[in-house]
């Protein structure tokens, strides 16, 4: 049974990196396409005819030939073996494991590449602690804080190993013995950014994950930030602001937490900060009636309770996507 389980996984990472790796194929149309079934194996022919079977259901399949498929196998190729030289897992959407929250959101992933203890993205108990790069000192100390206080409460912890509030919030989770996930907006055969590596290193020494939804060897582009904030908003019940600019890309994350019907939260500053360009976002959130106010622990238990409850009644809608059931390599 553990081995047919494993033939079937490793269909489903080839087939789902050939079909990313095919020209003018995306993610959107593959979905619709996993929703119709999959091909018995990877043979180039057999990819060819089950994608020319769908194409008049499906108009945005494009014009694919053998030589299409060819190359998408090779480049598959390449990065399987990359992930084995970096020692790097992957999950797909086809796997009955695959996380439902990651599942339902729009413009879902199709595969996870990860490293570490992946039953981290799999806990529905998890909130998101995001901010600037730039934090006040106070900034710094409250991240730290708010990761312990919410490792402390059996949450798992998820940022973007950013400096700045992401690093604190991982630490104080990490040094509170709690567990952690670093969503990457690159290649999880570099560190990004490297004054990080050795957070990097003791989020997977203290039974944490790293996720990213990059190949190892892809550049990183600025969208690439954007993307990966809608995960860590997805992991989450809720995302909790520790400070953020006006402008800040924080609040790509902040949107994706609303349109997501996730509980956002946001630290209240004392006033003699209020001048701090690293605390005007907070001040152009707290104005939201959809944002809870944090200013001291009894708020936080607040907070807390709610994404508790949120926990409690939260239904994860079942989207139709084929599960592989038999396997032929």
């Amino acid at each position: 049974m553990i081995k047919k389980e494993r033939g079937i996984k490793v269909y489903n990472i080839k087939l789902i990196l050939i079909l990313l790796n095919i020209n003018r194929l995306g993610k959107k149309t593959i979905n619709k396409i996993l929703e119709k079934g999959v091909p018995e194996n990877t043979d180039s022919q057999k990819i060819l005819d089950f994608l020319n079977k769908n194409k008049l259901e499906i108009k945005r399949i494009p014009n694919v030939n053998i030589e299409d498929i060819e190359l998408a196998k090779k480049k598959c190729n390449d990065i399987i073996k990359k992930c084995d030289r970096y020692n790097i897992k992957m999950i797909t959407i086809l796997d009955n494991d695959f996380p439902q929250k990651l599942r339902n959101i729009e413009d879902n992933p199709l595969l996870l590449y990860y490293k570490g203890n992946l039953e981290c993205i799999k806990e529905n108990k998890a909130l998101a602690i995001v901010g600037t790069r730039e934090p006040t000192l106070h900034g710094q100390k409250i991240a730290y804080r708010l990761g312990h206080i919410i490792s402390e409460n059996k949450f798992v912890v998820i940022s973007g190993l950013a400096i700045g509030c992401d690093k604190f919030a991982h630490l104080g989770c990490i040094e509170n013995n709690g567990k952690t996930v670093a969503v990457m907006p690159c290649g999880l055969d570099v560190v990004y950014p490297k004054e990080n590596t050795e957070l990097f290193e003791r989020i997977l020494e203290n039974d944490g994950c790293i996720i990213s939804e990059y190949s190892p060897g892809k550049k990183i582009f600025k969208n690439q930030f954007v993307e990966r904030d809608r995960l860590q908003s997805a992991l989450s019940l809720g995302v909790l602001v520790v400070e953020t600019k006006v402008n800040s890309g924080t609040f790509h994350t902040i949107n994706y937490a609303f349109n997501q019907k996730k509980i956002v939260g946001c630290y209240r500053h004392n006033t003699k900060y209020i001048n701090q360009e690293s605390v005007k976002g907070n001040l152009k959130l707290l104005k939201d009636s959809r944002v809870m106010e944090i200013y001291d622990e009894n708020s936080l238990k607040k907070y807390i309770k709610k994404l508790e409850e949120y926990n409690t009644n939260v239904k994860y809608k079942k989207k139709e996507i084929y599960i592989q059931g038999k396997f032929e390599l």
